[in-house]
């Protein structure tokens, strides 16, 4: 029999009436003759409201307590929703991550699952059984400790689950209808894009559209597993299938997006064996906060080597603390590092062909303000840039209605 995973995000199961009527959508799967695998988040702003609480006791918690501090949002969110299904007859069990075998490395508040043994999960499809995973978070089988996967990790474990049973698909609830090709905040004639490749998708959720964890799009990639983003509030709309790539004419533009309060911090290493290895020294101490950035850049004169990254304000001290106590090679030395402008925003524009495509940057520069420009960055499929300005509404409108708005969904 077929096995479908279903994950319902915090906004989906935000009270006892929203995880009645996700009970109610999970038994009508169920009784269409799938298998049904359920991954939760914690309800509503519940993870938020533990981490303030954590804050509010430390300026700076414990990695380990505050990874069993949120694990219990999931917890509490996957035996109310047992509870609920036990109500409408259907049979179901909750499983917390460690229970069923969800291994990971050993990094607090952002672990790489490394394996899934899923027996629990496996036993309990073959009685029948609904079986409902915590998601978000997993055990390190070495040291037997929690861990958590990184905000927006319950889609991460959902496309994991989805890759290990080999399920047909993998329905993301959220509170939105799909995939827009902007934020329909800032964008009037913002549309949901009806399919959309991974390659692309990954982009969008790196560059500042947050409805996708990006480290989930990278697996559901590597397994070929597809995805269908839907409303659980209007269950009658189809949403966003995420899946292979897609057929298109070069060049197109098919969603553009933003990332604001962003700063320009600039790291020095001496010794000239930094030259090599100082840009790979501080993405990786980004990627232990679990942060990709969009643009960094490197350069190198005699024995200096300096390192520009673009961060989220919010997140510039933590990278720099892990930064500051990481473990190197001692051939190379952080010397000093420096904020430079604050308060920058950025504007991504996502599609393909942009390298084959001189004349669409030259009609791109009429949009953006250049005066406003820090720095910018092209690949084929990406076109990202930095700008001194806090508003960009006005040229996501004009820059969705130039080369959007034409485009099919």
């Amino acid at each position: 029999m077929e096995v479908i995973v279903q994950k319902y995000g915090g906004s989906s199961i935000a009270d006892l009436n929203k995880i009645k009527a996700a009970a109610e959508n999970i038994k009508n799967t169920a009784d269409s003759g799938l298998r049904v695998v359920v991954v939760v988040s914690a309800m509503g702003h519940y993870t938020d409201e533990l981490l303030k609480m954590a804050n509010e006791l430390s300026n700076h918690p414990s990695s380990r307590e505050v990874d069993v501090l949120l694990s219990a949002g999931e917890r509490i969110s996957m035996a109310l929703l047992s509870i609920a299904l036990h109500q409408l007859n259907i049979d179901s069990i909750s499983l917390t991550g460690s229970q069923c075998g969800i291994l990971t490395d050993g990094i607090h508040g952002n672990a790489k699952i490394k394996e899934i043994l899923g027996d629990r999960i496996k036993n309990g499809l073959k009685e029948n059984k609904v079986v409902i995973v915590a998601g978000f978070q997993g055990v390190d089988p070495q040291t037997k400790e929690i861990t958590t996967l990184g905000r927006g990790g319950s889609d991460l474990t959902a496309v994991a689950l989805g890759a290990k049973l080999a399920a047909v698909k993998v329905e993301l609830y959220k509170d939105v209808a799909g995939v827009m090709s902007a934020d329909p905040k800032a964008v009037k004639n913002a549309k949901k894009i009806a399919e959309v490749d991974y390659k692309t998708m990954n982009l969008l959720a790196t560059c500042g559209a947050s409805i996708v964890h990006n480290r989930s799009i990278h697996l559901a990639r590597k397994y070929e597993l597809p995805i269908t983003i839907r409303s659980t509030f209007n269950l009658n709309e189809p949403g966003t299938k995420i899946l292979g790539v897609l057929e298109m004419e070069n060049p197109v533009v098919k969603a553009v997006t933003t990332q604001n309060k962003l700063v320009h911090l600039q790291l020095k290493y001496k010794g000239e064996h930094a030259r090599g290895m100082a840009l790979a020294d501080v993405l990786s101490g980004c990627w232990a906060k679990g942060l990709i950035t969009i643009i960094n850049r490197q350069a190198s004169l005699n024995d200096n080597t300096i390192v520009d990254i673009f961060v989220p304000m919010d997140k510039a001290d933590n990278i720099l603390t892990t930064l500051t106590k990481q473990t190197r090679d001692n051939r190379i030395q952080l010397e000093s590092h420096r904020f430079q402008e604050k308060n920058l925003s950025s504007i991504s524009i996502i599609g393909n062909g942009f390298n084959q495509a001189p004349e669409l940057v030259v009609e791109l520069s009429k949009i953006i303000e250049s005066p406003k420009v820090v720095t910018m960055n092209i690949t084929d499929d990406q076109i990202t840039y930095i700008l001194e300005k806090a508003d960009l509404k006005t040229e996501l409108n004009q820059i969705h209605q130039k080369f959007v708005d034409k485009q099919p969904s």
